[in-house]
């Protein structure tokens, strides 16, 4: 129960969220283009492949996979409707035919024993309910010689982008730390994490490279929007506030924002890790 409890928490909070989403979606989509472009890469792709996505959220990088398999199919899945709604459009929006995106959770997806030649999941596997459970049931699926790949984010300092504001939050409003293992955004982020996981559901040839990259806002005010409609921890906890809190809350992070302004621009480092694998 406790699990279907946090499956239900996640599909509730990413729907919440979803209308902010798809006001940063070409935002987002060109800040991870790197990491996309890396899981493509180390899944070497065949034009046939059917492939997976897993937590596919708005549909990438499922709908860039989908137009490198021309005789191929790749299918998204993800926790949310809304977000599932968001991919379709991308999809129908693009002219992209061969990518078909249906609603599911990572612990309970609806396919046979080695149906895929490909897996991939973008930052999704930091919310799985039980990743280690749920990596095996997802390699499952995967056929023989198949490949897999992950990619979460990697330390907090090396991503201030997030931390400048959940830690400014967490310290003014003076939130307990989560416990260790609660789904979150830094759950994988030490070196090795990821692919302590595809060890334990059985697979070879683990490969791991960090990805990074620089994140840009037109200002620090643009950075407080983005976090205010996407970053649902720091949305939620700033719901729950008075007035008079979040006005210094927002004052806070837009001064530690600031701190990163290059050229008139906000600038921010990030950094990833995506680990492949083959069954």
């Amino acid at each position: 129960m406790e699990q279907q409890n946090l499956i239900q928490q996640q599909r509730e909070l990413w729907n919440t969220f979803s209308p902010g989403w798809r006001k940063w979606d070409s935002f987002v989509i060109r800040w991870l283009q790197p990491i996309g472009e890396k899981l493509i890469e180390v899944a070497q792709l065949r034009e046939d492949d059917l492939i997976l996505d897993v937590a596919t959220g708005t549909g990438e990088p499922g709908l860039t996979v989908a137009t490198k398999v021309r005789r191929g199919k790749v299918i998204g899945t993800d926790v949310a409707e809304r977000m599932i709604s968001l991919a379709q459009e991308n999809a129908k929006r693009r002219g992209i035919a061969n990518y078909q995106a249906l609603v599911s959770d990572a612990s309970h997806l609806p396919f046979q024993n080695q149906e895929f030649s490909v897996i991939l999941c973008r930052f999704g596997v930091m919310y799985f309910a039980n990743p280690q459970a749920d990596v095996k049931e997802i390699v499952r699926m995967l056929k023989q010689g198949g490949r897999i790949a992950f990619s979460a984010w990697a330390q907090p300092e090396k991503n201030p982008w997030a931390t400048t504001s959940g830690k400014t939050v967490q310290e003014i409003l003076q939130l307990p730390p989560p416990p260790p293992d609660t789904p979150g955004i830094f759950r994988h982020a030490q070196a090795g994490a990821l692919a302590q996981l595809f060890q334990g559901a059985g697979l070879k040839d683990i490969q791991e490279t960090e990805v990074r990259g620089k994140l840009e806002f037109d200002s620090a005010e643009q950075y407080w929007e983005y976090t205010m409609d996407v970053v649902a921890p720091v949305a939620v906890a700033l719901s729950e506030v008075d007035a008079a809190t979040r006005k210094k809350v927002k004052q806070a992070i837009l001064l530690r924002a600031r701190s990163f302004e290059k050229g008139g621009k906000i600038i921010f480092p990030w950094s990833s890790w995506v680990v492949s694998g083959k069954k």
